[in-house]
């Protein structure tokens, strides 16, 4: 049976990650606003934004193991390392400064880009399928 590489890895926690917040966002969509339940739905976005506040440090080795392998696979692949560790830098910094501001409108848009569309993928989305590209 072939290792998984550091990629792959670091592909699944992020679906994991991905899967989380989407059942979570689900949820809060699911809410019915005629009850007006705003302390629920804040209670997803807290915790998506604190999810995502995390994943930085949480995916630290899986990021450290996939920079020493994408250097042995050449530069294309340490781009895409280089990336996802920014991209997901991003994440967490824009997540912190969300709870900082205590803003729930700002933890919903997490993820989303401003051109946004119903349907479109979200921005960890598109970072999984790009690091699933060859």
């Amino acid at each position: 049976m072939a290792e998984t590489s550091a990629k792959q890895r670091l592909i699944r926690f992020l679906q994991g990650i991905h899967l989380t917040i989407t059942r979570g966002e689900e949820q809060a969509l699911a809410l019915d606003p005629a009850t007006a339940n705003q302390n629920a739905f804040r209670a997803i976005m807290l915790e998506k934004a604190t999810m995502l506040k995390g994943l930085e440090d949480e995916a630290a080795n899986l990021l450290s193991e996939y920079a020493e392998e994408s250097s042995m696979l050449g530069p294309q692949e340490v781009e895409k390392a280089e990336g996802a560790a920014e991209t997901i830098h991003r994440f967490s910094k824009g997540a912190n400064t969300a709870l900082k501001l205590d803003s729930v409108f700002y933890m919903s848009a997490l993820l989303y880009p401003d051109e946004h569309k119903k349907g479109e993928p979200n921005n960890l989305e598109r970072l999984i399928a790009w690091l699933e590209q060859e």
